[in-house]
């Protein structure tokens, strides 16, 4: 019996001259989990496989380009993808950029992923059962505060404020939600935030809104100072 060989192999369309390189501590054993796949229609890589129902098992041919060990297995096998240009679709038939680490994958790939990604969660969405399991659901309290420590000190880059605020154009509010945002507005939650002696004192002395936020993180009782402060 043969002693495995570790290193980078190719499999070659005689036809098109498409290739994908592949990286193995044992080739030819790869190679044979490769053609069984592909005879069986079962194959992970949907390109080579579809190039294969089309052309043939016998249309393919099997070499080893490199022999490396385990350490450069990676950097082996991303190098000789580069070199044939195989995770473009018009050259090979490589999903990814190669190596296990940093592996990049291709622009067709992110894009059904993506698509895949997308499909499921509108479906779940969709489900029945998992509507009635998360209907009348409300954190603990204990929850609610673990929430509130984790999302404290997230910042938000302009693009993804200019998302949120594009996904908030042409939203209808209910009436409900109205009256809360006319209580905010006029000060009647302020009740809510407990002001010490300090921030009193603070708005007393004529402190702008804008410099009261920066200071104590919140407007609560602002507003409600400051109408008892003006005559």
């Amino acid at each position: 019996m043969s002693n495995p060989i570790s290193g980078v192999y190719i499999i070659a369309n005689k036809i098109n001259g498409k290739v994908y390189i592949g990286q193995s501590k044992n080739c030819k054993s790869r190679w044979a989990i490769h053609k069984s796949q592909l005879r069986n229609n079962r194959h992970y890589n949907l390109h080579l496989q579809r190039a294969c129902n089309r052309y043939g098992i016998d249309a393919f041919v099997f070499g080893l380009i490199s022999r490396c060990d385990e350490e450069t297995l990676d950097q082996s096998e991303s190098s000789w993808i580069e070199f044939y240009r195989s995770d473009d679709k018009r050259y090979g038939y490589n999903l990814a950029s190669g190596g296990n680490l940093n592996k990049r994958l291709s622009e067709e790939s992110r894009k059904k992923m993506s698509s895949s990604a997308r499909a499921r969660m509108n479906s779940d969405r969709r489900n029945p059962k998992l509507l009635r399991g998360w209907s009348g659901h409300n954190h603990s309290l204990e929850t609610r505060e673990k929430i509130s420590r984790m999302r404290k000190g997230i910042v938000f880059s302009a693009e993804h404020k200019a998302k949120l605020a594009q996904k908030k154009r042409g939203v209808k509010l209910s009436e409900k939600h109205r009256e809360k945002l006319r209580a905010v507005r006029v000060g009647n939650c302020y009740n809510m935030v407990r002001v010490t002696s300090e921030m009193k004192q603070d708005i007393l002395d004529g402190m702008s809104i804008r410099m009261y936020r920066k200071k104590y993180k919140t407007t609560g009782g602002w507003r409600r100072i400051r109408a008892i402060r003006e005559p």
